[in-house]
């Protein structure tokens, strides 16, 4: 519903707005009877008077309110269900109906006694399977002990060995160094030697397959075969002299700086340092061994001393037996007695200082309301408004009859404190989908659209006529419309509708006494924010 408030009745106290109740009620007394006996004197006269005169209004300033009602239901913001998933016998019962809990807060307890032998029983199998681990651990902590111990000595001896072996290297190589240059000169003799026997080898193999024997003895000494032969029987004779030379140098050399005694005890530490560091890489594997079973054990032991999966699963379903809130709020509703079978929603925890009202809005409407606009509530349980805001709108219609739509649910969260509402009260909403404040407003009736695109009013001059007034629309309701314009101004008589027949109003004074009764009596005059859209207006 759209409307147009100045100060809206329904915002006042309630004792305020029974008042003005009676009041009305009053004045609306006294002057049916003045026109009781103002028509009772015509009807005695038999006199038949006719009055014309046209509906207008008068041009004040006030707000424009576009709103959209509602009624609705309070509810709790917050609720939540105390349930039980095992069929257990309860034990107590702490709370009752009307109590205010806290989160967490014990609600009942079950009877527990059956499972608690049975976590009994899994703790004793527990404790004893923790002294195995226990033992175990200790053993393997013990021989991981004793591996450490191993592979330290055997570390030391091994970089003993070391040291030994780089010292001999180094004097060895210091000495092998200075024979360089024969052991140079006892290669190339070896290689060359190599070389010229060889080419003999294969002078010699000519010979033999010429006929002659392997020195080429018999054959003609001006031949080339013997020739070739004598040549290279030359050439080997004396690379093999040099041969010979360069290795008795080169043993002289190697005894002048005990060579061959530095190399063997090269050799030896070498050893020595090989066999230490083989024994230290098995002490390693030992020692790693010894250390993985140490957390393997651990690992067991931590799990056994935390807990088993059977006693976890046991603790687990003990915490059901204890039945706790799960918000705060007050208890509305309890379904526990000591001694029955606990099954279902046990209690129901609302949160009566956050509350909220769900209601319907019709599918014509719902389109204008979006969430955060603000909305005003009022109750009859309550002589004040209040404050609210749209937080949700469900985007699917519910169902009416015959498959129709019986509107959109709205939820509108009550922002003002007010320990007066209580949960499943009625209560009206008015959602605010704009206001325009201190601005001129005209009926919808009252405002011409010309073919130019133009708005027109029409204006009541000193002479008594009505005259065509300019104006620009603004803001507009389902009844109402901002107006300005250059000419327009408090006070201004402006005629109710544009449709001049539908203006003009006859009322006959004189006619029958039950008819006057029955509705004929013309309300006093009323301000432009209370004229009903179709009527109203002044007489001239």
């Amino acid at each position: 519903m759209n409307k147009i408030n100045i100060k809206p009745i329904q915002h006042l106290p309630k004792k305020i707005r029974i008042i003005m109740v009676l009041v009305t009620l009053l004045c609306i007394g006294i002057l049916s009877t003045t026109i009781y006996n103002k028509v009772f004197a015509k009807t005695k006269s038999n006199s038949k008077v006719q009055e014309n005169y046209t509906r207008t209004i008068r041009l004040t300033k006030n707000s424009l309110e576009d709103t959209v009602s509602a009624t609705g239901n309070i509810e709790s913001q917050e609720t939540s269900n105390v349930t039980s998933n095992v069929e257990a016998t309860i034990k107590e019962v702490l709370v009752n109906v009307g109590d205010t809990v806290n989160e967490g807060d014990i609600i009942c307890t079950l009877d527990s006694s059956e499972l608690d032998k049975k976590i009994a029983k899994a703790k004793e199998t527990q404790t004893t399977s923790k002294e195995t681990n226990q033992t175990n651990y200790d053993n393997a902590l013990a021989a991981k002990e004793t591996a450490w111990s191993n592979f330290s000595k055997q570390q030391s001896i091994t970089d003993s060995a070391n040291v030994a072996y780089q010292a001999a290297l180094s004097e060895y190589q210091t000495v092998e160094n200075s024979i360089t240059n024969q052991q140079n000169l006892y290669n190339s003799a070896e290689s060359n030697l190599q070389t010229k026997g060889i080419t003999l080898n294969q002078k010699e193999g000519a010979c033999l397959g010429a006929g002659y024997t392997s020195d080429c003895s018999g054959a003609d000494t001006n031949s080339a075969l013997y020739t070739e032969y004598t040549q290279a029987k030359q050439e080997y004779d004396a690379a093999n002299a040099t041969y010979k030379e360069a290795q008795t140098n080169l043993e002289n050399a190697k005894s002048n700086s005990n060579y061959q005694e530095l190399h063997n005890t090269m050799t030896q530490a070498k050893s020595t340092y090989e066999n230490a560091k083989s024994q230290l890489d098995k002490l390693t594997e030992s020692f790693s061994s010894a250390d993985a079973k140490v957390n393997e054990t651990y690992k067991v032991l931590n799990s056994s001393t935390s807990s088993s999966t059977d006693l976890e699963d046991l603790l687990e379903q003990l915490e059901n037996y204890t039945l706790k809130a799960k918000s705060s709020g007050k208890v509305t509703s309890l379904n526990a007695t000591v001694g029955s079978k606990a099954s279902g929603t046990i209690a129901t925890i609302q949160n009566t200082n956050s509350l909220k009202i769900t209601f319907s809005i019709d599918e014509y409407d719902i389109q204008k309301v979006s969430v955060g606009m603000i909305a005003r509530i009022t109750s009859d349980a309550v002589d004040e408004e209040l404050s609210g805001i749209v937080t949700q709108i469900s985007p699917v219609a519910t169902a009416g009859a015959q498959g129709s739509s019986s509107g959109f649910q709205v939820e509108v969260e009550i922002t003002s404190s007010n320990s007066s509402l209580l949960i499943g009260m009625s209560a009206k909403v008015e959602i605010l989908i704009s206001s325009t404040d201190d601005v001129f407003t005209v009926p919808l009736d009252a405002i011409e659209e010309k073919d130019d695109g133009t708005s027109v009013i029409y204006v009541k001059n000193e002479a008594g006529e009505f005259i065509e007034t300019q104006v620009t629309i603004g803001n507009k309701t389902d009844y109402y419309a901002e107006i300005s314009g250059a000419t327009i101004k408090e006070g201004l008589e402006v005629r109710a509708s544009a449709n001049e027949e539908e203006a003009n109003v006859n009322e006959s004074e004189s006619f029958e006494m039950n008819t006057e009764v029955q509705g004929a009596i013309t309300m006093p005059e009323m301000s432009g924010s209370q004229t009903p859209p179709n009527g109203g207006g002044q007489r001239p």
